[in-house]
């Protein structure tokens, strides 16, 4: 449970001001004004470091700590539910993509929050959709077609983004294949899952995989969404679907500042190689697959959108073999060339008995 707490009072320390000034292999070190206060490596709820560090942030904004261990427990109990349902599941009423987003934070009162940070961020969301539709395509246009349903939950407010319906009930098939907005909000929905992830670590290179097959317009479009959280004051809960299947979202004010950041930044070093090996594993709402190397052992792979339903159609046959081309980001230490961290992004894949790649 040590990441699902640090992650309850990394968001609270976010929305409040505070900003991480230096991190180390005991703990962060956080900063608001002259104020200074230390987040532990392992932090425990009911342990005296958990304790101790809500009295000391309590006291800093004159409010009571028994109020503020009451809060964190109940985000905390609500973010393990999240992450339960993370994995993919069938879905009750099979149907079009959709990602539903459930806003909660301090500046959401009876299903109530700004009309302008919340116009703001489903411009944005829109917008960025959008843009991971062009570089998906290699297009330079492309006509904002992503839909949008509103609604009220207990203590949230709610909005869906759905895919546009493009279904003929005349034509032979009616039921329209999946749309390229479809395809980008799942890719969003599981750059949302990697900032999660990646927000407890020090590199967030997991993160960095991700969005490595980006353009600048794209990753800027997903910085921006991330910045209207951010504004918001929200964290963001929900669930993306697809076809029969659904699995649940989650993106903390903390996981958004880290993914502004990431999605602003360079990369340090990138190259491209030749991998062949077995597909292990491969989990759609994560956009990552898993292979069995034929070098260097077990590794994840984030996938790009434009390669999704290849993936898919590979890994629907047991241990299928296979000859990719992969994108290799390799994060070095500072002043050397010591390799801190590499992650993986796919570039290219197809089955082994075909002409490979790696001919």
């Amino acid at each position: 449970m040590t990441d699902a707490a640090r992650s309850v009072v990394l968001d609270y320390l976010q929305t409040r001001g505070w900003h991480r000034e230096d991190s180390g292999p005991s703990g962060d070190l956080w900063t608001r004004g002259e104020a200074v206060t230390v987040v532990p490596r392992n932090l425990e709820v009911g342990t005296s470091p958990w304790t101790r560090l809500a009295v000391v942030l309590a006291q800093a904004d004159n409010e009571s700590a028994d109020d503020l261990l009451i809060s964190w427990r109940n985000r905390l109990m609500h973010s393990l539910e999240v992450r339960s349902s993370a994995t993919p599941r069938t879905r009750s009423l099979p149907g079009r993509v959709e990602l539903e987003t459930h806003l909660d934070g301090v500046t959401v009162s009876d299903h109530q929050t700004g009309a302008y940070d919340f116009g703001r961020f489903v411009m944005r969301t829109a917008d960025s959709v959008k843009e991971l539709v062009k570089a998906s395509l290699g297009l330079r246009h492309h006509s904002r077609n992503l839909l949008i349903a509103g609604g009220a939950l207990e203590g949230s407010v709610q909005v869906t983004f759905r895919e546009p319906d493009w279904s003929d009930s005349a034509a032979l098939i009616p039921e329209a294949p999946e749309t390229a907005e479809g395809q980008a909000l799942v890719y969003l929905a599981g750059v949302f899952t990697a900032a999660s992830a990646s927000a407890d670590e020090p590199d967030a290179d997991g993160l960095r995989s991700h969005l490595v097959s980006l353009d600048a317009r794209a990753r800027q479009g997903v910085a921006r969404v991330a910045e209207a959280l951010l504004d918001g004051g929200w964290v963001l809960t929900g669930t993306i679907r697809r076809g029969s299947e659904e699995a649940a979202v989650e993106l903390g004010p903390h996981a958004a500042h880290i993914l502004s950041l990431v999605s602003r930044e360079g990369y340090e070093e990138e190259k491209t190689e030749a991998v062949a090996g077995t597909l292990d594993g491969w989990v759609w709402s994560a956009s990552e697959l898993t292979l069995i190397t034929d070098d260097r052992g077990t590794i994840r792979v984030s996938v790009p959108m434009e390669l999704q339903a290849n993936v898919g159609e590979l890994h629907a046959e047991a241990q299928t073999r296979v000859a990719t081309r992969l994108r290799v980001l390799t994060r070095l230490a500072s002043g050397t060339r010591d390799t801190v961290r590499t992650t993986y992004s796919l570039a290219a894949i197809e089955r082994e008995s075909q002409p490979t790649l790696t001919d």
